[in-house]
């Protein structure tokens, strides 16, 4: 099961379904400020993700919806497999807060491997780093320790700020340190926390960037990475450009840089749930996006929006994720085999 668990980590989506830090408050022209300490407001962010995999899941199968309605009550019968493996991770971090009944929690835990691992069609694929990891620490099917250098690490300037980085959306420079332990770490090529805290401080110049064209990006908002928008889900970010950037925020992409860069993304959240208050805050969190300059707000949240701010949020509080999933002599075996050293 824990093999499978991991491997899970790596499946692409599927259509299967069956059924502290108290930092000063945010002042805001337009709400009052979030009263609460930055503990108590990832608590809040925390819980509401935890009754989303709880709540949009399966109890027979464990496949969690891949979106529903940010007010819950959804219908849609698709659930996908990335959103399956953050819940896992989800269900893992609830019952170490002891945010749900441990009995439930490890019974749903049970039930969604076990469909995994004797019901489900499997394809292999999905984020480069953690599965070329996955791959070379494989106690079963190992690939050589070479694949590793297989891929391409471009690397791009923005405003005196040199990182690796492709085309691509923001999270991709977030969803392998979710589970893999990447601080104090370099291969030949580089650190990649550090590269994403890097990758994280251009994101957010270059949100600023536009602010002459989208007035509502400050140092208070900004983030875009895959999400919807108003004409449907694209990915988009920056630098350089990408998509149709027309002034939309996406909460999950400051939620999921907590660990690299947290007092300007703790700054954005809390000026999120300020400033509009149930128009982005609802019964399982942010929504997935918004646009505060034609007034249009995600009638949806996304499972792997909100899982990668609810394990991103524990790492940075206090590494329970990494601690645990590094505890694994397959992760290990898979830095050591890449060349990983201690800085």
């Amino acid at each position: 099961m824990r093999r499978c668990g991991i491997g899970l980590l790596g499946f692409p989506l599927l259509a299967l379904w069956n059924r502290g830090k108290n930092n000063p408050f945010i002042s805001s022209n337009f709400g009052a400020p979030y009263q609460g300490t930055d503990d108590h407001f990832l608590d809040e962010i925390q819980r509401a993700a935890f009754d989303f995999f709880w709540n949009e899941a399966s109890p027979s199968t464990g496949q969690v919806e891949d979106r529903a309605l940010a007010n819950g009550n959804d219908l849609r019968l698709m659930s996908s497999i990335a959103a399956t493996g953050f819940g896992l991770t989800g269900l893992c971090i609830a019952h170490q807060r002891g945010n749900g009944k441990s009995a439930h929690i490890v019974e749903r835990v049970r039930k969604t491997l076990r469909f995994i691992l004797n019901q489900m069609p499997h394809q292999h694929d999905c984020e480069l780093m953690m599965i070329y990891l996955l791959a070379i620490g494989s106690s079963t099917h190992p690939v050589p320790a070479d694949t590793w250098q297989a891929w391409s690490r471009p690397k791009i300037s923005y405003q005196g700020i040199s990182y690796i980085s492709g085309n691509d959306p923001l999270f991709t420079h977030q969803y392998s340190h979710a589970w893999f332990d990447f601080q104090a770490k370099h291969d030949a090529y580089a650190n990649y926390f550090d590269n994403s805290v890097k990758a994280t401080k251009a994101h957010k110049l270059f949100c600023l960037s536009l602010h002459d064209r989208f007035p509502d990006y400050s140092d208070d908002l900004w983030g875009i990475t895959a999400s919807d928008y108003v004409h449907g889900y694209t990915a988009w970010g920056g630098p350089p450009p990408q998509g149709p950037i027309d002034g939309t925020v996406v909460p999950c992409a400051t939620g999921g840089s907590l660990p690299f860069l947290f007092d300007d993304c703790m700054r954005v959240l809390r000026t999120i749930r300020s400033r509009y208050g149930n128009k982005t805050w609802q019964r399982y969190g942010f929504i997935g996006a918004f646009n505060p300059l034609t007034n249009w707000y995600d009638p949806d949240v996304l499972g792997i929006d909100l899982g990668i701010t609810m394990l991103m949020a524990e790492n940075h509080r206090t590494g329970f994720v990494w601690q645990t999933f590094m505890k694994n002599p397959e992760a290990k075996a898979a830095m050591q085999k890449a060349g990983f050293q201690s800085d």
